[in-house]
C-alpha cells in the first residue's frame, strides 16, 4: 500500500475520481477548481496501483465554523495552523482492499508535518447525517453535543473509531439542502491531534464537547 499526494497536474481521470465525494458533494459552491487551489491537497491511499481512498484537506488559519468558510472562493496564503480533513471516504476500486483509512489520515498527516511546520491543529468539519432520523423536532445545541459523544452518528463512529476527539458543533455550519435534510444544517468538527502527537491514549479519552472556535 502507497499513500500518495494527488496534484492537479494529474491525469484528468484521478480528478473526476473527486466528483465521488460523499461528504461534500461536488456543485456550483463547491467545484473542482476549488478543491486544487494552492491551499487544499488530496491525499490517496493506493492499493494495486489504483487509487482506493481519498482524503481532501483544506489548509487554514483557522477552524472554518461553516461551509461557508471552507469554501471560500478566496485561496488563503500561508502560515497555515489548521488542517482540515473535511472529506474522507473510499473509491469503488477500494471496496476490496483491507488497509485502513487511519492509515491514510496517518500518512497524510505526517506528509503535512513535514511541508507545513505552523500546522499545530488536525481537525474535521463533518456531517451528522443521521441526525434529523433521531429527532423529530430540530434539537437543541446540547441534545447534538450528547448524540455525537455517544457514537449515534456514523460519522462519529468514524471518527472516533479512528482515534478523534469529539471537539465541536457547528450550529448553522451548512444550509445547502442535503445538510438541512440530514441535520437542520448542524455540522461536527472532530479532533485528530491528541492521536497524532501522542498526547493521549485513544481508549483513555473521556471527551468533552465545546462549540470553541
Amino acid at each position: 500500500m502507497i499513500i500518495s499526494n494527488v496534484q492537479p497536474e494529474f491525469q484528468t481521470s484521478w480528478a473526476e475520481l473527486v466528483r465521488l465525494d460523499p461528504v461534500h458533494p461536488v456543485d456550483e459552491k463547491k467545484d473542482l477548481v476549488r478543491r486544487f487551489g494552492h491551499d487544499r491537497i488530496i491525499y490517496t491511499m493506493m492499493a494495486d496501483g489504483a487509487p482506493a481512498a481519498m482524503l481532501q484537506v483544506a489548509l487554514t488559519k483557522s477552524a472554518p465554523l461553516t461551509a461557508t468558510e471552507l469554501w471560500n472562493k478566496k485561496e488563503q496564503e500561508e502560515p497555515f495552523f489548521y488542517a482540515v480533513f473535511y472529506s474522507v471516504f473510499r473509491l469503488p476500486a477500494g471496496d476490496a482492499v483491507k488497509g485502513s483509512v487511519r492509515d491514510l489520515i496517518f500518512g497524510a498527516a505526517n506528509d503535512l508535518r513535514e511541508r507545513f511546520p505552523t500546522i499545530d491543529k488536525y481537525i474535521t468539519l463533518s456531517p451528522i447525517p443521521s441526525l434529523r432520523k433521531n429527532f423529530k423536532k430540530k434539537p437543541e445545541l446540547e441534545e447534538v453535543q450528547e448524540f455525537v459523544v455517544a457514537k449515534k452518528d456514523p460519522v462519529a463512529r468514524f471518527h472516533m473509531a479512528n482515534g478523534a476527539l469529539p471537539w465541536a458543533v457547528r450550529p448553522g455550519a451548512d444550509f445547502s439542502k442535503l445538510r438541512r435534510t440530514e441535520s437542520w444544517g448542524y455540522m461536527a468538527s472532530y479532533d485528530y491531534t491528541p492521536l497524532l502527537n501522542n498526547t493521549v491514549e485513544p481508549m483513555s479519552l473521556s471527551p468533552i464537547l465545546q462549540p470553541v472556535t
